[in-house]
């Protein structure tokens, strides 16, 4: 899965805002497209990464879907090749063209069942996604995530006690999820801090804020134990002047309706909240454009407004 997105300073008169450029640099082609899926996998025997492979989750927008896949699926084989490990999988998958002609064998039940369909666009199947998740949350309270360990960056350790939630409130907050991959780490990571103290010394630094929500599915980093590792390595690199977590599930066990529950972290994607923790854009692919900065804005310059301040590089102002 694609997790780069990609943000920019807006400098504004008299302020910085965090939103995106609307389009990519003419020198930077477009992400090339991919064969995709969508399901999530899990070995078959925790700890074995050699033992087979089990479906933990389907996309409600993807090819597996369509397919009939389901989740405590095994997988054997994949066009006739035999599947023991995720890497392995994943690779054969990466070989298919968009739209090519695939075919599975996987243990149900004691049964062996035979699958055959097309494989997916990646694009496509994220932007249905995306559309079915703006619709179910946009508006609505973002949910509950799991449990979170929240970084000190002044004693720079974990403080299992600290909660750092709270410092949402009252305030418009772009959260995010992201891991160490480089992308997130220059793209959001970097971005953000820079954001943060250009916007130190202007009036909305008291409305603004930013949470970053660490999650890794990649094997050899999945689990709290490897996580909170992974984890601490990047923050001790980067220092993010920010709120940063990371989320893990008791007994590393994650279901099937968090999954779909906990969309942010298992997309890792990101969402502009209101100052009632209302959704207000919701974004799990590719990089924010136009409308991320248009959502983003006009959030900025409504908690201004409320605060008796004047909306500042908003249209109405000009």
């Amino acid at each position: 899965m694609i997790r780069a997105i990609c943000l920019a300073l807006l400098w504004v008169p008299g302020m910085a805002l965090l939103t995106s450029a609307a389009e990519a640099p003419p020198e930077q082609a477009a992400p090339k497209d991919f064969g995709f899926l969508g399901i999530q996998t899990e070995t078959r025997i925790a700890g074995d990464p050699k033992s087979g492979l089990v479906v933990a989750y389907v996309n409600p927008a993807s090819a597996a879907k369509e397919m009939g896949f389901q989740v405590g699926d095994e997988i054997l084989t994949f066009n006739d090749r035999l599947i023991s490990d995720r890497e392995g999988f994943v690779d054969a998958l990466r070989r298919e063209n968009v739209n090519a002609k695939i075919r599975f064998r996987l243990r149900r039940g004691g049964e062996i069942i035979p699958l055959t369909g097309r494989i997916g666009s990646y694009f496509k199947t994220m932007k249905a996604y995306q559309d079915f998740l703006r619709k179910e949350h946009v508006g609505k309270p973002l949910p509950e995530l799991p449990a979170l360990t929240w970084w000190d960056p002044e004693a720079k350790r974990w403080a299992p006690q600290k909660n750092d939630w709270g410092q949402l409130q009252g305030k418009v907050a772009v959260v995010f999820s992201f891991d160490d991959c480089p992308s997130c780490t220059e793209a959001l990571l970097q971005r953000i801090s820079a954001t943060k103290e250009a916007l130190s010394s202007s009036t909305l630094a008291k409305l603004v804020t930013s949470a970053g929500i660490y999650y890794d599915e990649m094997p050899g980093k999945a689990g709290k134990d490897a996580s909170l590792k992974s984890a601490e390595a990047l923050f001790l690199k980067t220092q993010p002047n920010f709120p940063v977590a990371v989320a893990h599930y008791p007994g590393d066990k994650v279901s099937t309706e968090s999954r779909e529950k906990h969309f942010l972290i298992h997309s890792h994607g990101m969402v502009i909240l209101d100052p009632k923790g209302t959704v207000k854009y919701l974004q799990i692919l590719g990089r924010p454009g136009a409308d991320f900065s248009s959502a983003y804005k006009a959030e900025l310059s409504a908690v201004q407004g409320g605060a008796g301040g004047s909306p500042q590089g908003s249209p109405e102002a000009k």
